[in-house]
């Protein structure tokens, strides 16, 4: 599953000497791998444009399912059609809970402290160092993971040094580096499996720990209901 959303919307971020004015950002629910495309606009004809170009067709990933919050480009139909098409699922956090969608409105914190940072001095070229984040964010160690979401989603780590020149291992026969690939993704898969499930099981106490003892009802118990004001504020009202 991927988790999508648009950071640096409404006016978050400046727009760019190349006319970005916000970015798609992707999550991988499995590898915490992050994937950002700079976008114009948030139109659902550019969403779809940059899903299919980058995501599906540059890196072959055809996701089962897509969570989306209720934005109007993720809401509009021309996206459904395309989703639909493909054959994938598409899922809407409840309105006002972002939280259902951690998993990529973490990463967007990130992503804006430290964008913020490397493009404090070119702040019209943030997507120019938009690449170089985001491949410090998928470099970076996670404990959850048990290896960098990098790793978890090549099978390999970058060479970014001179160190590793000459101990590279040449592969002579592709079936035995086919098997052995093989052999890694599962081993990595499986690792990040068993973190997965510790790292839930860390959240659960977390969360049980904040959460009040509360009563049992039962039915026919008198209680109180809180009714909300739906009608709105009266300011933009016609007088």
């Amino acid at each position: 599953m991927k988790s999508i959303d648009i950071w640096g919307s409404g006016g978050q971020l400046p727009v760019s000497a190349k006319g970005n004015r916000c970015v798609l950002t992707i999550v991988d629910h499995f590898n915490s791998f992050l994937y950002t495309y700079p976008m114009p606009d948030e139109k659902a004809s550019t969403i779809a444009k940059t899903l299919v170009t980058h995501l599906f067709l540059e890196h072959g990933i055809f996701p089962k399912t897509i969570l989306t919050d209720n934005k109007p480009g993720f809401r509009a139909k021309l996206l459904d059609e395309v989703t639909s098409y493909l054959k994938i699922k598409r899922w809407y956090i409840s309105a006002y809970m972002a939280m259902c969608n951690w998993k990529v409105e973490r990463k967007c914190r990130e992503l804006a402290y430290m964008l913020c940072i490397h493009a404090k001095q070119e702040p019209n070229h943030w997507d120019d160092h938009l690449p170089f984040v985001v491949f410090a964010i998928n470099t970076a160690y996670s404990a959850t993971l048990g290896d960098t979401p990098f790793f978890i989603h090549h099978l390999w780590d970058p060479e970014i040094c001179m160190e590793s020149i000459g101990n590279e291992r040449v592969y002579y026969n592709l079936d035995q580096y086919k098997q052995e690939m093989i052999m890694r993704m599962k081993k990595a898969m499986e690792q990040v499996a068993k973190n997965l499930e510790k790292a839930k099981v860390k959240q659960k106490d977390k969360y049980d720990r904040r959460v009040k003892n509360t009563r049992e009802y039962k039915i026919g118990d008198i209680v109180w209901v809180q009714k909300p004001n739906l009608e709105g504020t009266k300011k933009l009202k016609e007088k």
